[in-house]
This record gives C-alpha cells, sequence and structure tokens, in this order.
C-alpha cells in the first residue's frame, strides 16, 4: 500500500523535473537567438526581449492571482511564452502592440480543457495572429509619444515578415550560405539564423523537448514542396528558404513540437500532417498560415491530446489488472 500511495508523488515529481529541464533548454535556446538577433538588429531586440517577458510574467501573476492558486512553474513559462510570441516578429513592431500582445496571448494560454496540462491554443501564435489583426485594421493602440527615441521608435507598417515577403512573390532567398550562420536580415527576431536553429532542433529532438512525431512529419511535406516551387533549380536554397521564410522551422520547435503542446504517438504524425497540408493551405490567404494554423488546429491538438492519455490510462488499468491475476494469492 505504501508503494502505491508513493507512486504518483513520483510520477509528478519526475513530471516536475523533466518540465523544469525542458525549460531551461528552451530558455536557453531562446537567449542564444536573441544574441543572434542583437548581433543583426541591434540593441532593441534586447529591449523588446526584457519588456516581453516582463510583461508576461505579471500578467500570469494576475492570472494566478484571479484563480485563486499558488505561483508555480507558469511563471517562468509565461516569460518564455511572450520571448517566443517576440520571435515570430520583426524588430520594428512597437512596443505598444508587444505589450497588448503579450498580455492576450498569456491570458489565452489560461484556457485548459478539463484534466489537460496545456493550453487549448498556445500563446505565441494566438498574441502574433492579434497583432496581425490589429496592424491589418489601422488602430493604433496608444499614442507615438516616445516614437522619437531610438528604442522606442515605431515602425506604422505592417507585421511584414520581410524575406519570407520577398521569397513568397519572387522566389528569391540569400544565395549567401554565410548569412545563414551569422544572421540574416528582414527576418522575424527568431529566424535569424538558419544554422543556429539546426542545432537547437538537433538538441531539442535528442533530449525529448519537442516531439519527433509532430516535428518530422510536419516538415517532410514542406520542404520538397517548396522545391517543386522553384522547379528543383536551386535545391539547397530552397530548402533553406522553406526552413526559414514564414517562421516554419523556429514554430515547427517552439510552437508545434513543444512536447505539452504536441499530441504523442500515431496523433502526433497525424496532427503533423495535418499542419502541414493547412499550413499549404493557409499559405495562399496569409504569409504568416504557419501561425494561423497553430490557432485553427489548437482544438484538435487538445482532443488528440485527450484521446491519447484516455488511451494510455486503459492500457495502464489492463497491464495493472493482470498483474494482480498473475499474482500469487
Amino acid at each position: 500500500m505504501k508503494n502505491r500511495r508513493k507512486r504518483p508523488e513520483m510520477r509528478r515529481r519526475l513530471r516536475h523535473e523533466r518540465r523544469l529541464e525542458q525549460m531551461i533548454l528552451k530558455g536557453s535556446a531562446l537567449f542564444s537567438l536573441t544574441v543572434i538577433a542583437v548581433r543583426v538588429c541591434g540593441m532593441r531586440a534586447a529591449m523588446l526581449a526584457g519588456i516581453a517577458a516582463l510583461t508576461a510574467l505579471l500578467t500570469q501573476a494576475v492570472c494566478l492571482r484571479v484563480r485563486k492558486k499558488a505561483p508555480d512553474l507558469s511563471l517562468p513559462q509565461a516569460m518564455l511564452d511572450g520571448v517566443i510570441l517576440l520571435m515570430l516578429m520583426p524588430v520594428s513592431v512597437p512596443v505598444s502592440l508587444l505589450i497588448i500582445s503579450c498580455i492576450f496571448a498569456i491570458i489565452i494560454s489560461n484556457f485548459r480543457i478539463k484534466n489537460d496540462s496545456a493550453p487549448v491554443v498556445p500563446a505565441a501564435p494566438a498574441g502574433y495572429c492579434l497583432a496581425w489583426l490589429v496592424n491589418r485594421s489601422g488602430v493604433m493602440l496608444f499614442p507615438a509619444s516616445a516614437g522619437h527615441l531610438p528604442l522606442f521608435s515605431i515602425d506604422r507598417s505592417l507585421l511584414t515578415e520581410g524575406l519570407s515577403a520577398d521569397w513568397n512573390r519572387s522566389w528569391k532567398f540569400p544565395p549567401n550560405p554565410v548569412d545563414w550562420i551569422i544572421g540574416l536580415r528582414g527576418l522575424p527576431l527568431g529566424s535569424c539564423s538558419l544554422f543556429l536553429l539546426l542545432v537547437i532542433a538537433a538538441v531539442f529532438l535528442i533530449r525529448g523537448a519537442a516531439s519527433p512525431y509532430v516535428f518530422i512529419p510536419m516538415l517532410l511535406p514542406l520542404i520538397p514542396a517548396y522545391m517543386l516551387f522553384t522547379f528543383m533549380r536551386f535545391p539547397v536554397r530552397a530548402a533553406a528558404a522553406a526552413l526559414m521564410t514564414n517562421q516554419l522551422l523556429f514554430s515547427a520547435l517552439f510552437i508545434y513540437g513543444d512536447s505539452d503542446f504536441a499530441p504523442p504517438g500515431i496523433a502526433g504524425i497525424l496532427f503533423g500532417l495535418m499542419t502541414a497540408s493547412g499550413f499549404l493551405w493557409m499559405q495562399r490567404h496569409f504569409s504568416s498560415g504557419v501561425l494561423w494554423t497553430a490557432v485553427l488546429l489548437g482544438l484538435i491538438a487538445a482532443l488528440l491530446r485527450n484521446v491519447m492519455r484516455n488511451e494510455r490510462k486503459k492500457r495502464r488499468r489492463s497491464r495493472r489488472a493482470d498483474k494482480e491475476k498473475a499474482a500469487p494469492a
């Protein structure tokens, strides 16, 4: 009886340690991406990262206070979500828009299906889609009183993707592979260095911080599709463009491949293929289709997670019952 009582406590402790390890890995990866972004875009990238992390932290603290819950690992997770949201945006994003997007994203991340630890919709794409809609509508959230300061300068243009938009229109991508390593201009902050993202992908997959069930089936159909779009004239450049533009590789690692958000096993493979199909369709309507797809398919991912979780519980109960029957009286 004592061993049975200890098992749930041990499982909770192991889950806590595993989640903490994954958060440290993601925090280290985001820090390295921020360093590359500062080298390419200047100190404004570091300032925006601090603003995003602090805004997300304060918003999550308020949400926990309203829900009458004690502080837990959701506070540092909210900081990571805020920085991930920033990494989806260009360095010219207005500070006011970033703050509003972070607040909205963290509020959305607190909505969960019963008995599900992951949000129905990931925080970062929800915040990005709000920012996209606000910019498309042309609404100014706050007066640009600090617009004359260098660090707070505001670009009133839409949330463009720079090289992503150029690639989607003309199939042109920087030919110099050195830029793929040291940093590309004209992309969102999290998509500056292809080499660094590939290193992060390898580490995440090895350490279990990203789900291979979703990550691999999501990317496998998209890279050949991009190559075919260029009639196989520049296959290596087309593969790099497939990973870098439209925030694809970054989103596959930090959003779709998130071990909390991604459905496990066969359900994850199915979700990865659905994501690739949805992105190819959304790309015809939105240059940021990969993020809109995450929002639209968020509920499906949550349902698939619950189905797989219930199936695993049934299997565990069945194995436990078989062991009890086989045990000597």
